[in-house]
């Protein structure tokens, strides 16, 4: 699981407001996300997962980080 392309870049253009790199990030991400809310028995684990995304989006400016930690932090967010 990781973004295709280089992360530093996709990140710096989605914290600018770049829909296409959000939605890189999102297409990354969500699958994991879900498969997380899932497995913790989430009852409507879709929709968790869109209010992860939309917390992420809102808080994306205030991160600092490597790809490793951004993964980190969106699993925080989903927990």
């Amino acid at each position: 699981m990781g973004v295709d392309g280089p992360f530093d870049e996709i990140l710096s253009r989605a914290s600018e407001g770049d829909p296409t790199a959000f939605a890189d990030l999102y297409r990354a991400y969500a699958p994991g996300v879900l498969g997380y809310l899932r497995a913790q028995g989430a009852s409507d684990a879709e929709d968790l997962m869109g209010e992860v995304f939309v917390s992420v989006a809102r808080r994306i400016a205030s991160f600092e980080g490597d790809e490793r930690k951004f993964r980190s932090w969106i699993f925080t967010v989903a927990h």
